[in-house]
């Protein structure tokens, strides 16, 4: 009965985690039944970004209501809350779990503790950060932003690299062997890029805004979500499109299951659709 803003497989295929308004959500994927949930913030308050941590006891989300959340991803106990200035849009797991970063309207990059919540690092900005996300092997961090760019860090701080869009940048995810990085954007263009070099390997269109990109766990597929109204898999080698997926609204939001078979999409038509995904090949 809400706008779905926020999807996560859980590392067992099993269940899968919704942000939604004012609700957090984890359900069997395979039943649909729901196993827990629970209030975030005020009425109005959106969660906008969840992930489950590596070994998936674990579920980080973030929202309108200017926190990260910890939960237990068993039954939904708030084990930890950490707060931003302003909304967080993005939240991410380091690979060995120990690190929380997240993105946030006040312009910042942040990492925690995921254990203690102590801030480890906090990072600047020009504009609105709309997502975050590791290098596999946990030694960089991606954010992009409303300042039209994707910025690689090192954990320490450090500035590694600058990616520039035409329009606001709004989702960014690593390739799952660390060699690629994908962006999307307002200018409704999703780009893969080399992640050492910076340099441009792939360029497709939707017909509108991309919200959200994810690469399947063989790397051979990348997923997106668009405000035409559709969730798209494509072929991370040429582009060409293998799937595609059509909501009522607005896509806010797309996961890959861990074993690659299945594509959950989220909408402002106030579903979850789960597709099957063609067999990656190689």
């Amino acid at each position: 009965r809400q706008w779905v803003h926020a999807l996560a497989f859980h590392p067992d295929g099993r269940r899968l985690a919704t942000g939604s308004r004012n609700r957090v959500r984890v359900w069997d994927a395979l039943t649909g039944n729901r196993i827990w949930e629970q209030p975030v913030g005020g009425w109005l308050s959106s969660v906008f970004a969840a992930a489950f941590s590596p070994g998936g006891r674990r579920l980080v989300t973030g929202g309108a209501d200017n926190t990260v959340r910890i939960w237990a991803s068993s039954n939904g106990e708030e084990l930890l809350r950490l707060r931003h200035d302003h909304v967080v849009f993005g939240v991410a797991f380091s690979p060995d779990g120990f690190r929380v970063a997240s993105a946030s309207a006040d312009r910042t990059v942040r990492l925690w503790d995921s254990t203690s919540g102590d801030p480890m690092l906090r990072i600047t900005h020009d504009q609105v950060v709309t997502d975050v996300a590791f290098s596999p092997d946990g030694t960089r961090l991606a954010s992009a932003s409303a300042d039209r760019s994707v910025r690689l860090w090192s954990l320490g701080g450090d500035a590694l690299l600058r990616l520039r869009h035409d329009h606001a940048v709004k989702a960014v995810a690593f390739s799952p062997d660390g060699g690629r990085l994908a962006t999307a954007g307002d200018d409704g263009c999703v780009r893969v890029w080399d992640a050492g070099s910076g340099h441009q390997l792939l360029l497709v269109r939707h017909g509108d805004a991309v919200k959200d990109v994810a690469f399947s766990p063989g790397g051979h597929w990348l997923a997106t979500a668009s405000a035409d109204r559709t969730a798209g898999v494509w072929a991370v080698a040429d582009g060409t499109r293998a799937l595609r997926v059509q909501h009522h609204h607005t896509v806010f939001c797309v996961a890959f299951g861990p074993d690659g078979g299945w594509l959950a999409s989220g909408s402002e038509d106030k579903t979850v659709k789960l597709t099957p995904v063609p067999e990656e090949r190689g």
